[in-house]
């Protein structure tokens, strides 16, 4: 049967507060960059035990804009 059930999510870089009008990345010399990336992971993982055996599933996707 099912031994363990798992659900998550993580989200970065989802906004910013800046008195700034335009995008300047404080990490780069020359400010010509493109904006950082705001990316979202979400994932299932599950364990069960069937006859005798154990076995774990993971499946995760990774969403970017």
């Amino acid at each position: 049967g099912l031994l363990h059930a798992q659900v998550f999510m993580n989200a970065t870089n989802l906004f910013s507060i800046s008195a700034m009008n335009e995008f300047m990345d404080p990490e780069q010399k020359y400010y010509d960059s493109f904006p950082l990336m705001r990316s979202f992971t979400f994932g299932l993982n599950f364990s069960f035990y069937i006859t005798e055996t154990y076995f774990s599933v993971k499946l995760c996707t990774f969403v970017g804009k």
